[in-house]
């Protein structure tokens, strides 16, 4: 076999190229010249495989493992880019704790005017406690 051929079959089986226009620029001739040589080491029996019907890639036969070391899925991100929900969730708690008890109080309270208006007040306030932690928690960014 020729030097460019030989050459050929470790860019597919080495290197795993598919591309014939990569190949051609690696062994520095035509498309149609690494064609040629790729139906000739089919004919051969060196290969194994085949070229699609435009032209374009060379796709050997059966599959492989890959001899690359496995990269894990899931890489551990910094811990400061970690998102915590722990304080909005304490807030929005806290804001509804604040309700409850000013509705209590309203109730209990019946007929005070200076506890209820000190009660509606306070409703208030946990209401926006509450939309504070909601806002906090949903600022999370969705994966």
């Amino acid at each position: 076999m020729s030097a460019q051929k030989d050459r050929l079959v470790h860019l597919i089986k080495d290197a795993n190229l598919s591309s014939i226009e990569v190949m051609s620029e690696e062994l520095g001739v035509n498309q149609e010249e690494v064609r040629m040589m790729l139906h000739e080491l089919l004919e051969q029996g060196v290969l194994r495989g085949r070229i699609t019907e435009d032209g374009i890639r060379f796709f050997q036969d059966g599959l492989r493992v890959s001899e690359q070391p496995s990269v894990s899925v899931k890489e551990k991100e910094p811990r400061l880019l970690k998102y915590s929900t722990k304080p909005g969730r304490y807030v929005a708690e806290a804001g509804l704790a604040v309700v409850v008890i000013s509705y209590l109080s309203i109730v209990i309270f019946h007929g005070n005017i200076d506890v209820e208006n000190i009660a509606v007040g306070m409703i208030l306030v946990g209401l926006l406690l509450l939309a504070a932690g909601c806002y906090y928690v949903g600022r999370r960014k969705t994966v």
